[in-house]
């Protein structure tokens, strides 16, 4: 069936934990921590669809997405990150409109530009990508109007000359 992974562990009778065991779980506690917000209480994206099927490598821009139960965030998770610091999605198929962006794991701001192309992300500082998971939480501003084009051959807008990005 789909879903994620079913591990089970416990402790010896009479105590203790197979080598390795304790540590390893521990170790997944701590990384299911840092990016908590976007992998409970979420739902599976309606902005960035996972395709049917699709493996990480399959994946049409590295990645996959999930929103808050509330529709407030949308998160982006980059399990296979780009050449530099820039990330490009496509519209959101929802039309929805986002009003900020940051890393999850340390709060730092990403830059963020969306126009009827797509979304522009881009790292910023000494931040990098994750060689796992790295997760950008998208504010969720609202929604194009339905009879708002989407072009998709525009080129995403550069950011305006006020806004520093790390090409």
């Amino acid at each position: 069936s789909a879903g994620g992974p079913a591990w089970a562990a416990g402790v010896y009778p009479g105590g203790g934990w197979e080598p390795g065991v304790l540590s390893t779980m521990q170790a997944v506690g701590a990384y299911i921590a840092a990016v908590g917000p976007s992998i409970k209480n979420t739902y599976a994206s309606t902005a960035y669809i996972t395709p049917g099927g699709a493996t990480i490598a399959s994946l049409p821009w590295g990645g996959v997405a999930t929103r808050s139960i509330d529709d407030a965030y949308e998160y982006i998770h980059v399990l296979t990150p780009p050449t530099g610091n820039t990330l490009l999605l496509p519209p959101p198929a929802d039309r929805k409109i986002f009003g900020s962006a940051r890393l999850l794991a340390n709060g730092q701001p990403v830059s963020l530009i969306q126009n009827s192309a797509g979304v522009r992300l881009t790292l910023q500082g000494t931040n990098a990508w994750s060689g796992v998971d790295t997760v950008i939480a998208l504010t969720v501003a609202g929604a194009a109007p339905l009879d708002a084009p989407i072009d998709a051959s525009a080129p995403i807008l550069s950011p305006p000359a006020s806004q520093s990005v790390i090409p």
